[in-house]
């Protein structure tokens, strides 16, 4: 076993990040809540896709779409691109 600190655990997003991916989550929630959902689960829950495609009733090969789909919107929300 290796010790982990809890810092190594996750990297600190810096404040305006923070923000700028609520706006954009809350934006993909208008147009699709169920790929809003989807990260939410993942994201901040930390579900596996199996777990979150569960969980909202979707088979996994849709999860896994959905979640492909939602992390490339977000990421040009976010980043501007």
């Amino acid at each position: 076993r290796v010790g982990v600190t809890e810092s190594r655990l996750a990297a600190p997003i810096p404040d305006g990040e923070v923000v700028a991916l609520h706006e954009a989550l809350a934006e993909l929630a208008q147009i699709d809540s169920a790929a809003a959902d989807l990260v939410r689960l993942r994201f901040f829950a930390g579900l596996k896709t199996t777990e979150a495609a569960e969980a909202l009733g979707m088979s996994v090969r849709s999860a896994h779409d959905l979640w492909a789909y939602a992390r490339s919107w977000l990421r040009r929300k976010t980043k501007g691109n």
